[in-house]
């Protein structure tokens, strides 16, 4: 969690005593500076409390007004001054220079040290590191659990993902397909603005950029495509400040997210394998177990076999057979070989494993939707030892 004036001011009321009201809205303190120069700015970056002590500052409303808009300018978020080695008290119109700007100021009494204010800030910069650090292993933790607890499916693992980011982020999160439509989202009253994010998908797409962060409304929103098998987007905001975890929260959702949906996708090798083994357990007879392989695959049942038969090595013909629901040949003769396609592909192909030649012969085998049938006198072929067709049932 980043340190704000407001906790800085709280924090040291002994060292840091505002001369009026405090910003309602949180502002973020990048860093304390010491500086005396007259134009510090070439040396800040903005959203420092700078803490001065006016050596080289004069008691000229113009020229305090000059260095006090310089300073907003740059960035600064508060001027803290110093009393006593320079200044025995607080120049009057330094005070109206700063309210006439806006710029928050705070007087460092004689006793306190500017080194303690220093120390202060980055103790609390070291402390919300520290708490940002164990807030991300804890809702890293939350993202793997889940993705691996609870029902498997994409869809709810996807919406637990999305509910854990916005968790871990404090804000809401939401999945957006490739197209930048948002699905999933967390809480259900940030779809709205999940609709919003997607709409900078083609942005992101046109400057070929892996990601983004932009502004969208009163939060600040991260948009990271998600790679490999899950694909699209997610999409998480919050706030501003944004926490520092809040990207590699993000990350590790889309790394979860892919690492689920490749765990739930056949595997490329398992898929080209796939029809020789179910054309093997088909020429073994087990045309029962084939059909369970094949759906458990997101195979559907073919709806007819072709089945060829070599006379000789040099000729072969071929016969279109209808299935219902599995024509095929159980037959150790050389020379026959089979394929049955389905309209997603090659569902399965066998090859006999004899060595004489064959004549052409045909039947069919059908699996009952829990085992297979197959004739009484049906026998598992053998290599080189012809085997007789399975009987119509």
């Amino acid at each position: 969690m980043a340190t704000t004036l407001q906790d800085l001011v709280a924090g040291l009321p002994d060292d840091l005593l505002p001369t009026g009201p405090l910003p309602t809205a949180v502002t973020r303190v990048t860093g304390v500076h010491v500086s005396e120069l007259l134009d510090p700015t070439p040396f800040l970056v903005g959203g420092e409390l700078l803490l001065t002590t006016g050596l080289s500052l004069t008691t000229h409303l113009t020229r305090l007004v000059d260095y006090v808009t310089r300073l907003r300018g740059a960035g600064v978020v508060a001027l803290g001054f110093g009393v006593g080695p320079v200044h025995a008290a607080l120049p009057p119109p330094l005070q109206a220079a700063c309210e006439r700007a806006g710029l928050p100021l705070l007087v460092v009494p004689t006793r306190s040290r500017f080194q303690t204010v220093v120390a202060a800030f980055w103790q609390r910069e070291r402390e919300a590191e520290r708490q940002d650090l164990h807030g991300a292993l804890g809702s890293t933790h939350a993202l793997v659990r889940a993705a691996t607890q609870g029902p498997g499916d994409r869809g709810r693992t996807r919406a637990r993902v999305v509910r854990a980011l916005a968790t871990g982020v404090g804000g809401w999160a939401a999945h957006l397909d490739a197209d930048g439509r948002a699905g999933t989202a967390w809480p259900m009253t940030a779809r709205p603005m999940a609709r919003r994010a997607g709409e900078y998908v083609q942005r992101l797409r046109s400057a070929a950029v892996a990601g983004a962060t932009f502004p969208l409304d009163h939060d600040d929103v991260l948009l990271q495509p998600i790679a490999g098998a899950e694909g699209g987007y997610l999409a998480c905001g919050c706030t501003r400040p944004i926490p520092q975890r809040m990207r590699h929260l993000t990350l590790a959702a889309c790394a979860v997210l892919d690492l689920h949906a490749s765990r739930l996708a056949p595997h490329v090798a398992l898929q080209e394998a796939l029809p020789s083994v179910l054309g093997q357990l088909v020429v073994l007879g087990h045309a029962g177990a084939a059909r369970d392989v094949a759906a458990a695959q997101g195979r559907p049942w073919p709806a007819a076999v072709r089945v060829s038969v070599a006379e000789h090595p040099r000729t072969a013909n071929g016969r279109e057979l209808p299935g219902s629901p599995l024509v095929a040949w159980a037959a150790g003769s050389a020379g026959l070989a089979w394929h049955a396609e389905t309209t997603s592909g090659l569902w399965g192909a066998g090859r006999a494993q004899g060595a004489a030649p064959a004549r052409e012969r045909s039947g069919e085998l059908r699996a009952h939707p829990d085992r297979a049938q197959r004739s009484p006198g049906h026998r598992t072929p053998r290599p080189h030892q012809p085997a007789g067709p399975a009987s119509p049932t």
